[in-house]
């Protein structure tokens, strides 16, 4: 299996938070970031990464997944 390493610097382009009743400081959140990536294989350095994330969270504090 070839090995790389790269990183990944995006930016929030969309962010909908939407606050619920049932407990003090519960958020629903959901996010769109996008960006280039770096990579030290040339086939996958500078492409596009769009990431789709869904948070429920509870005072600051809950899952995260995307």
């Amino acid at each position: 299996m070839n090995e790389f390493s790269g990183s990944f610097s995006g930016q929030a382009r969309v962010l909908t938070v939407l606050s619920l009743t049932d407990v003090p400081g519960h958020e629903l959140q959901t996010v769109e970031i996008g960006g280039p990536q770096s990579s030290t294989d040339g086939k996958w350095n500078e492409a596009r990464v769009t990431y789709w994330g869904i948070s429920d969270l509870v005072a600051g504090n809950g899952t995260q997944r995307g």
